[in-house]
């Protein structure tokens, strides 16, 4: 099961299985980075969401940076645990 670790604050970070360290020192990882926009109320305003991988592109582990992290961990959280 993987273990989910929160920061409190605002921005706020949320994240869950493998950390982006854990995950280099896997051969072959894979780190993906995406930026929420702050024209859109829904988005993190202005924060950032990090996906790990392995080398075929199995989710190991995510990082969600910005206001409401806690909130839009939970979707990753979910696809961790299928």
């Amino acid at each position: 099961m993987p273990v989910l670790r929160l920061t409190g604050g605002d921005p706020g970070i949320a994240e869950i299985g493998l950390s982006e360290r854990e995950t280099l020192a896997r051969n072959g990882a894979q780190i993906a980075r995406a930026a929420f926009s702050d024209a859109d109320p829904a988005d993190l305003s202005g924060g950032f969401v990090k996906l790990f991988a392995d080398r075929k592109g199995k989710l190991l582990g995510a990082c969600v940076f910005g206001s409401r992290a806690a909130e839009h961990i939970a979707p990753l959280a979910l696809a961790l645990s299928q």
